[in-house]
């Protein structure tokens, strides 16, 4: 269904609400429409095409476009771990950790003015770790 309007003039938006309402499905559309991979991954992975039926439905209205940014999706997080191995700046071999703790590895890398989608981050986390990430998010 339409949504019409969705004006998000705040530095970090949390998107909340009940299983199948469409949370995902909205954070999925924006990464598209931002370039982003439907996989996740980092920023201008994956140029969407005209077809892209995520892409059509969503148009981004931006002043500036991020230096640096990373869609994080929790059921291909792996992947995206595989793809990055060592590669990414401050990064540790991220296999060698566990779920959570790879995802506070990744976020400690994020630099400020970039576009960060995390759909789910807190899955794996313990309630101490999820204080952690929203400290790192806050430092952004």
């Amino acid at each position: 269904r339409e949504l019409g309007r969705l004006e998000l003039a705040h530095p970090v938006t949390v998107i909340t609400g009940d299983n199948g309402v469409g949370k995902s499905t909205l954070l999925n559309a924006i990464a598209r429409g931002y370039g982003f991979s439907v996989t996740g991954g980092t920023y201008g992975n994956g140029a969407p095409g005209p077809r892209d039926p995520l892409y059509r439905a969503v148009r981004l209205e931006c002043s500036v476009r991020p230096k640096q940014g990373y869609f994080l999706r929790g059921d291909t997080h792996f992947g995206q771990a595989t793809r990055l191995g060592n590669d990414g700046p401050g990064l540790e071999n991220l296999h060698h950790m566990s779920h959570g703790e790879s995802i506070l590895e990744m976020v400690q890398a994020f630099i400020p003015d970039g576009v960060y989608l995390l759909d789910e981050p807190e899955a794996g986390l313990s309630a101490v770790r999820q204080l952690a990430l929203l400290s790192y998010l806050h430092a952004l």
